[in-house]
């Protein structure tokens, strides 16, 4: 008869019935006799009695472990797992001082990813621990110590490690961690650190249907495996009841809460693996030489990317097709979502975000948006621009279509819209064709805030939206008030305290608040004109063409025009002015663009990060 090592109780098979353990917790009878706690070489074989004196089955050489179950205690594992990544990524990043500790300049994490992983995420510690020695980053702290009195924190390691560490000491219930992220980390840790995850999406999934992994280069493997022992001796002596195995010689410490948790070190990287045989999958990957990096999709989207401090991978086709099973769609636009590759680094222009896809022709995406900036009106703090509006909004709603309860939805839209107007509005839509785009300035006045927005579209064909506005005007809670604004006719409406306008020519369509925003559209200097907008887009890559911008020195000069009667000499207000002219001067516009390449989708967004005008910068 067998007994239950958490409250002692007889029991033939199954859970206790007296504390509901399951059959993992059951003590094997022929149980061997124990070891004295702490009798561990670096290889040595645990049995028996662990650290806390919970008896576990006896290990033979090389075999698994079985888990040891504690109570109430399922959630312990995530702390460990979170604050070995924070110590890692965390520190690393930020102590500039370790920098010459990382080298090595080819990320070899990919090789340790399973072809199918969902997603993956690697980090350059050199690179991203390089943004906080950046003249920039550091002339910005410095400013805002001086205007604000305040000491900004030393992100040069100590103190940071020392938080971070005591934080995981809570979490595992001890009063402190004897680790260091020198002798610990930083004596064998590689540049470059990984992250990939396969999750199930279904409404019935279960923490235990995910699974991945954090893997980190190892650039001394005799180092990073006594620093692992190490970890796991500090680790023991809290809350979670670890095992020790060998495999292949190399140890592989265990532990089980919502999910099996198993570390070691694979080949040249440690593995941090969550999900029941994910460590021996990753082992098997790397082996047999199938694996992420070996994928011609990934390689040619990594290889399409620029320099990076932080890169991710993510298999949007395989997502969208695990939701269209679950919910039952059949939709071949949404079947062929492709893949994305995307990266953050901080580049000389400022911080930059590039995103490469494999989105194909029948797939809408935003084109270059030049044509646009040629029409929108000048002085505005937000453009964005495209190309045929109509054919985006009918490639998404066909996407649509292929939800069942989504087509029931659209399909009764149309036919009420065509009831109603007596136009089709797949003709409004496909009207609309060549360049559309949207701006925000402050040129006009919605209560008192200096804000005014325009939205144009092409038309090749202006009676489907002669029609519709015909309709429109005869409904008698509306009284248009019609005027010319050469090239447009222009019909007003009144919105409480705002008017708005739609102005529609032969081959135009505009909508404005205020309508005085359609008689800029009509005359006056454009966007592609407008100086600041000229330097914004200059730091594009060449091939790139426009399709966003924000100016957010003039936001900053429209939030202070707003606000100018309430700012009084407090010291909060005084405080909030200087923020906003900091972050205006320091960050003064966000530009994005596009672009083709091999046939993939490039999409870069770059906030500029510029030295200010801070005399003392």
């Amino acid at each position: 008869m067998n007994t239950c090592e958490i409250c002692g109780s007889e029991l033939d098979a199954g859970r206790c019935p007296v504390c509901s353990a399951g059959d993992d917790a059951n003590t094997m009878a022929d149980a061997k006799e124990p070891v004295v706690p702490g009798d561990l070489g670096l290889f040595g074989e645990a049995k028996g009695a662990d650290f806390f004196g919970v008896v576990t089955p006896t290990l033979a050489d090389n075999s698994e472990p079985l888990p040891t179950v504690r109570p109430k205690k399922s959630k312990a594992w995530m702390y460990a797992v979170g604050g070995f990544a924070a110590v890692v990524i965390g520190v690393g990043v930020v102590s500039a001082s370790f920098l010459g500790l990382f080298v090595g300049n080819t990320n070899e994490t990919a090789g340790y990813v399973p072809a199918d992983a969902q997603g993956y995420f690697v980090f350059d510690l050199v690179d991203s621990g390089a943004v906080f020695s950046d003249g920039r980053v550091q002339s910005l702290m410095a400013q805002i110590e001086r205007e604000f009195g305040v000491e900004v924190p030393d992100l040069q390691g100590s103190v940071v490690e020392e938080e971070i560490l005591n934080d995981m000491a809570d979490a595992l219930g001890v009063n402190q961690v004897n680790l260091s992220f020198r002798d610990d980390v930083a004596s064998w840790a590689g540049r470059y650190v990984g992250m990939w995850f396969r999750a199930d999406i279904s409404v019935d999934a279960q923490p235990e249907d995910a699974n991945g992994c954090m893997l980190v280069e190892a650039r001394d493997v005799g180092q990073a495996d006594r620093a692992l022992e190490r970890i796991y001796e500090e680790i023991s002596q809290g809350d979670i009841a670890m095992t020790r195995s060998e495999v292949d010689g190399l140890a592989v410490y265990s532990w089980t809460g919502e999910v099996v948790v198993k570390a070691g070190r694979i080949d040249g990287v440690v593995a941090l693996c969550g999900g029941a045989g994910t460590f021996e999958e990753v082992k098997a990957v790397h082996e047999s030489g199938v694996s992420l990096a070996s994928s011609e999709s990934f390689t040619r989207l990594e290889s399409a990317l620029g320099d990076w401090a932080m890169m991710g991978y993510l298999d949007t086709e395989k997502l969208v097709q695990d939701v269209m099973v679950q919910e039952g769609i059949d939709n071949a636009p949404f079947a062929r979502a492709g893949r994305l590759a995307f990266a953050a680094n901080l580049t000389d222009a400022g911080f930059t975000f590039e995103s490469v896809s494999e989105l194909g022709p029948e797939f809408p995406v935003i084109a270059d948006g030049m044509p646009a900036a040629n029409i929108l009106p000048g002085n505005v703090y937000f453009a964005a621009g495209g190309q045929d509006l109509g054919q985006t909004i009918l490639s998404l709603i066909d996407a649509y279509r292929g939800i069942p309860e989504m087509q029931i939805m659209i399909d009764e839209v149309f036919v009420e819209f065509r009831q109603s107007t007596g136009v089709e509005l797949t003709e409004v839509f496909e009207s609309m064709e060549g360049p559309f785009g949207v701006a925000v300035s402050a040129d006009g006045m919605i209560e008192e805030v200096p804000i005014g927005a325009v939205l144009f579209t092409e038309l090749t064909d202006r009676r489907p939206i002669d029609d519709v506005l015909s309709f429109v005007n005869e409904q008698e809670y509306l009284l248009p008030i019609e005027r010319i604004s050469a090239p447009y006719d222009v019909m007003v409406y009144g919105f409480g305290l705002v008017n708005g306008g739609v102005g529609v020519s032969d081959d135009r369509l505009v909508f404005a608040i205020e309508d005085d925003m359609i008689d800029r559209m009509a005359s006056g200097p454009v966007l592609s004109d407008d100086q600041a907008f000229q330097e914004a887009v200059g730091f594009l890559p060449d091939s790139a063409g426009w399709v966003a911008y924000a100016d957010f020195g003039k936001i900053v000069d429209a939030v202070l025009t707003a606000m100018d009667a309430d700012i009084t000499t407090q010291v909060e207000d005084l405080e909030f002015k200087s923020a906003l002219e900091i972050a205006g001067d320091r960050f003064p516009y966000m530009v994005a663009g596009v672009e083709t390449v091999d046939g993939l989708v490039r999409q870069t967004a770059i906030l500029v990060f510029t030295e200010g005008s801070d005399p003392g910068a």
